[in-house]
């Protein structure tokens, strides 16, 4: 018996953990700009490629973008950004977009990848 509880105690730890489950009322309006860290592409240092955090109530949660997006946030970075001297780092933008309830599979070096929640980004800005 005391079996049984560890394992349903386990499993709603696990559930209730999970980064990818947040709350609908928790995500971005689409139609509104919203302060966001744009996450520097490292995979050519091994790191990890283009993300997005996103402030939820008081903790930066990751996203990763869609191919479009992905595509709109290097011309953007390519362009906007200097990540000089904070390569690993991240630059503070402005987005417009919405999460989706997609998990998004994110390359990082050595062949590793994440999987992180979905966004579909339209705009950004500085």
């Amino acid at each position: 018996m005391k079996a049984f509880w560890f394992v349903l105690l386990l499993s709603t730890l696990c559930v209730c953990c999970d980064p990818a489950r947040v709350s609908s009322e928790d995500q971005p309006s689409a139609g509104t700009f919203q302060k966001a860290r744009l996450w520097n592409n490292t995979l050519p240092a091994d790191g990890c490629d283009f993300r997005i955090s996103l402030l939820v109530d008081t903790t930066w949660t990751e996203y990763g973008p869609d191919a479009a997006s992905r595509q709109l946030i290097e011309k953007f970075a390519t362009e906007n950004l200097d990540f000089t001297g904070n390569y690993n780092g991240y630059k503070e933008v402005q987005i417009k977009g919405a999460v989706n309830k997609s998990l998004v599979t994110v390359s990082c070096g050595w062949g590793a990848t994440r999987q992180l929640p979905g966004i579909s980004v339209s705009e950004i800005q500085k």
